[in-house]
C-alpha cells in the first residue's frame, strides 16, 4: 500500500498530534509550556517534557515544524532554552514535579531530581540544506524528526527518526571529580547502583568508600566516595568493555 508524505497544517497540529497519537513510541511527552527564565524582565517558554525511561534520561522539549527558519528561529531558541537550562535548573525542576508529575510516580520524579535534563529539539523534518548541521546541534541537543504520511485508506502513519548527542548514545555520562567526590550528573543513563566496588582511571582501580545522594536545592545529586583522591577536574564516565566503571577525559 503506498503512502504519501502529508505535512502538518501548522506548528499547533504537529504539536496536537504529537500529544494525542503516542507516536514517540518509548519517549513519553508531556506538555510543558512554563517560563523557564528567572528573567523579571523576559520570559521564555519551552513546549514540552520529554521523558525516557529505558534510556535514562529526560528533556526539556521545542516542538518546530520545518517552514521555520532553522538559521533564524529555531536554532536561536535552542541556544536560548540551553542556556536557560544550565542557568535555571533547579527552578525548572521544582516547577515541574510540582506541576507536570504526579506526586505517586516515584519513577519519574526520582528520573528529574537527579538527572540533569538535555535539550530535546521535535522537528517534522530538517531541511536537505541544513541536514549537514545534524552533528553541529547534536553537540548540545538530541533530535528527532517526525514525518506524517498518509495511506491510501486515509490513515494516518509516522515515520520517526532519532539523533542522539554522544552521551546519550554511548551511555556516558557527565562527571564532576572533587578530589574523593565524583559527582554524577546522569548516573540513569549508566543505570548505576550502589554496589560498585571501584572506579578505573589512568588504568588504575581507585577503590569506592561507598556511594550515596545528595539534595541540594530541589536537586539530588548522585554522588560517588573514594577512599582516595582523583584529579579535580570534569570528566565522562561510563562502562568499559569489562564492565567496569571507568573515568576518562
Amino acid at each position: 500500500m503506498n503512502s504519501l508524505y502529508f505535512p502538518y497544517f501548522s506548528e499547533t497540529d504537529f504539536e496536537k498530534t504529537l500529544f494525542s497519537k503516542g507516536v514517540l513510541g518509548t519517549c513519553e511527552i508531556i506538555e510543558y509550556k512554563s517560563n523557564i527564565s528567572s528573567s523579571l524582565f523576559s520570559r521564555r517558554h519551552a513546549d514540552a517534557l520529554i521523558i525516557n525511561k529505558k534510556n535514562g534520561y529526560w528533556a526539556i522539549c521545542e516542538l518546530e515544524i520545518s517552514s521555520h527558519s532553522l538559521r533564524s528561529h529555531i536554532f536561536p531558541q535552542l541556544v536560548q532554552i540551553y542556556n536557560l537550562i544550565e542557568t535555571n535548573r533547579a527552578k525548572i525542576v521544582q516547577d515541574i514535579l510540582e506541576n507536570c508529575i504526579d506526586r505517586n510516580d516515584n519513577s519519574t520524579r526520582e528520573l528529574i531530581l537527579r538527572n540533569k535534563p538535555y535539550l530535546h529539539l521535535v522537528i517534522d523534518t530538517i531541511p536537505k540544506y541544513y541536514a549537514n548541521t545534524i552533528p553541529l546541534i547534536n553537540t548540545f541537543c538530541n533530535i528527532t524528526t517526525c514525518k506524517r504520511y498518509k495511506d491510501e485508506m486515509e490513515n494516518y502513519q509516522y515515520l520517526i527518526d532519532e539523533y542522539f548527542m554522544e552521551e546519550v548514545r554511548l551511555k556516558k555520562s557527565k562527571a564532576i571529580c572533587q578530589g574523593k567526590f565524583i559527582i554524577i550528573l546522569n548516573p540513569n543513563l549508566l543505570v548505576l547502583d550502589h554496589n560498585h566496588k571501584f572506579v578505573v582511571f589512568n588504568e588504575l582501580k581507585h577503590e569506592i568508600d561507598f556511594i550515596t545522594t545528595q539534595e541540594n536545592k530541589d536537586i539530588e545529586y548522585f554522588i560517588i566516595v573514594l577512599k582516595g583522591t582523583i584529579k579535580q577536574g570534569e570528566y565522562n564516565i561510563l562502562f568499559n568493555k569489562h564492565n567496569q566503571l571507568q573515568l576518562e577525559k
